[in-house]
């Protein structure tokens, strides 16, 4: 039915529009202009660009979206007896499929060219999930989404496409169960399952932030949300001024989460609500006639971008992440010219998607038969699975890279024991049901390692030395916790369980016969210096002292707790990692001929000046000159780690120190080795160890 623009409200009750005839309705150029509103801000939060902070918002707007035309279409489909799931997804597969085979297959020239061994053979894990529309759960399995700017995932944006591939597969079956229903009968169903949904992603978002982010369930009520708004009949017309009023607080509730939103908002949940309810606003009010909003949703400026949406979302971010890799730093380093001019040539790729791939599959100009269509979609899902299996299972076509660059990239040899030993609970630090190091034995242990992430990192060079000294002792860490009494850590994840867990190690200190406790940080991490996670009291009444008074005052009463149970303390200095540094970003200067990054004039690879390095730790040395008289030992690792007493490289014998940005590898650790001979020397005679 046609609308008048010109029409004026009357007092009378106005006609429904049924969900079959808005199926059946024109083109509705405003939702194309949503979509604009809805990938540029995701543009501009993965470039970078600080004001656009959540962005991110943009997939949620999509998500409604999509919720509403699929349901609109379906139930045109099903209400008229002739819906065919093979016409359903022969659809899907014309309009999503091929310019995502065509931003995969690019992708894996791309990544071939410049991606050392275990990041290609990532990326091709991420190649096949992606085949099987499993991406989302494989993102969920090995990443989060917010570490996305520093990581290499070319295809971590697909996991949104798979979301609403599994919900295409799903929600069909339920619009045919439905169908014999009244009309309120089918929103209310639909309706429970959004809610459902959404409380499961309210729980998610507080207990498994990961799984609420990439996972159907605890999305589904945004699509959900989508798809109420499909079923539910509209007014042929509104009051003019209440239609503004709502348009406009539309648009305003996915515009202020943009600028206001940011990694650390508790997403989706709640956070989500808004921006999908103001998307609601505009998709149901925006068959009214003569809007402001719906006058800016349609110009020109905004339909371009709107057009090419889906072309943009799957371009940008491959792109974007191999120019970082192929220039070697970080995305975050990347210049804001830089960043322009990718998501410039994004859309260029974007135009060239919409006019040579989207259009002529869409309109069967290409591959006009369903036959002709799914035939290519299944030989091209073949071939990027198979690139993605022989990626896997060659562990990264490693003869690809030159071995001394090999050599380098593969820091990361850290042991699974290594990192399962930093997941132990508050109530297994308080019975002591720990990791344990050196000999295999059921004496009392005589030493305890406590301490952070860097503790990880000592693990292995601990265990081999006391082994070598004949003594047992446990082993204690927990990611980002400080190990000091009575603080907590303020900002981060774990925040909470700090304080618990070490509590219950300060109660297994209190009732253990240790001769010596090893005290390991990340000291410069929790605001010694201007940066890091603030440190609090435990007591409020302590609230007035600075985050590195608390920390001095507790780093003392520490030391002086694990004295008075007879016990002796060391307490190991970080190590001297070079600002910024990465073992992937030094091996591929050697695999490709560049310079190398954060060079020391011809010393070799990155590394750090001593100078530079005790100007880092000028707090923590004077803190722990001022704690002298507590009579406790240092280890320091610049004796070991750093050369004539002047340079600390980060990659010795042809392999990295430092398994990431500052934590030690193993075979960095090793070298530590004898600045802890001592210590247990002392052990051995006090055990009695012959």
């Amino acid at each position: 039915m046609s609308l008048d623009k010109n029409l004026q409200p009357s007092a009378k009750a106005e006609p429904l529009i049924s969900i079959e005839a808005r199926a059946a309705s024109a083109y509705r150029p405003d939702i194309d202009g949503l979509r604009a509103v809805a990938i540029l801000p995701v543009l501009l939060f993965h470039g970078q660009f600080s004001v656009f902070s959540g962005g991110f918002v943009g997939v949620d707007v999509f998500f409604v979206v999509s919720g509403f035309l699929i349901t609109s279409l379906i139930q045109k489909e099903v209400s008229q007896g002739d819906f065919s799931y093979l016409n359903f997804w022969e659809r899907r597969a014309r309009r999503l499929l091929p310019p995502i085979f065509a931003v995969a297959f690019v992708s894996c020239v791309l990544a071939y060219t410049v991606f050392l061994p275990d990041d290609f053979k990532s990326f091709g894990q991420s190649v096949f999930a992606m085949t099987g529309f499993l991406s989302n759960v494989y993102f969920w399995l090995e990443t989060g989404y917010f570490a996305a700017p520093e990581a290499t995932i070319p295809l971590l944006h697909s996991w949104s496409l798979s979301v609403e591939e599994q919900f295409y597969f799903l929600f069909p079956a339920v619009l045919l169960l439905i169908k014999s229903y009244s009309s309120v009968q089918r929103v209310s169903v639909v309706a429970a399952i959004a809610v459902a949904s959404f409380v499961l992603c309210v729980w998610m978002v507080a207990n498994h932030p990961d799984g609420a982010y990439y996972l159907l369930p605890a999305r589904a009520w945004e699509l959900m949300l989508g798809a109420a708004l499909a079923l539910l009949p509209v007014y042929a017309r509104l009051p003019r001024i209440l239609v503004e009023l709502l348009t406009i607080a539309g648009l305003l509730m996915i515009l202020i989460p943009v600028v206001t939103y940011d990694k650390s908002t508790p997403f989706p949940g709640f956070a989500a609500l808004i921006p999908c309810l103001g998307t609601m606003l505009l998709i149901y009010l925006g068959e009214q006639p003569g809007m402001i909003i719906k006058r800016f949703l349609t110009n020109k400026f905004v339909l371009y971008f709107g057009l090419r949406s889906y072309g943009l979302y799957l371009w940008h971010w491959p792109l974007l992440v191999f120019w970082a890799a192929w220039s070697n730093r970080p995305l975050a380093a990347l210049s804001a010219i830089e960043i322009t001019g990718v998501l410039g040539l994004s859309l260029a790729f974007a135009s060239l998607s919409l006019r040579f791939i989207e259009n002529p599959i869409r309109r069967r100009t290409v591959f006009g038969t369903r036959r002709a269509i799914f035939l290519f979609c299944a030989v091209c899902s073949g071939v990027l699975g198979g690139f993605g299996l022989t990626a896997h299972f060659t562990g990264g076509l490693p003869e690809r890279v030159s071995p001394e660059a090999r050599a380098i990239a593969n820091a990361n040899d850290w042991t699974r024991q290594q990192i399962e030993c930093g997941r132990k609970s508050a109530a297994q630090a308080k019975a002591g049901s720990l990791c344990q190091l050196g000999l295999e034995s059921d004496a009392s242990p005589s030493f305890l390692m406590w301490g952070d992430s860097h503790s990880k990192a000592l693990m292995v060079l601990v265990d081999e030395i006391a082994k070598e000294h004949g003594v047992t002792g446990l082993h204690s860490a927990k990611g980002a916790c400080l190990p000091l009494i009575d603080i907590k850590i303020v900002g981060v994840d774990v925040a909470r369980t700090c304080t618990e867990y070490n509590n219950g190690i300060r109660d297994l200190i209190e009732r253990s016969n240790f001769d010596a406790v090893i005290l390991v940080g990340f000291w410069n991490g929790y605001r010694l210096n201007a940066q890091g996670n603030v440190v609090q009291h435990i007591d409020p009444d302590f609230n007035h002292l600075s985050s590195q008074e608390v920390f001095s005052r507790q780093f003392a009463q520490t030391i002086q707790f694990i004295r008075s149970t007879g016990a002796q303390v060391a307490v190991v200095a970080e190590p001297p990692y070079p600002n910024g540094y990465r073992p992937a970003a030094v091996a591929f200067s050697v695999w490709k001929g560049l310079p190398l990054p954060e060079r020391y004039g011809d010393r070799g690879y990155a590394g750090i000046s001593v100078e530079n390095y005790l100007l880092r730790n000028l707090r923590m040395r004077a803190l722990l000159r001022q704690s002298n008289a507590l009579e406790f030992r240092v280890i320091s690792p610049i004796y070991s780690l750093c050369q004539d007493g002047e340079y600390c490289p980060a990659v010795t014998a042809g392999r990295s120190n430092y398994r990431d940005s500052n934590h030690l590898s193993n075979h960095g650790a090793r070298q530590m080795a004898r600045e802890f001979q001592p210590l247990f020397r002392e052990l051995q005679t006090q055990s009695g160890v012959e």
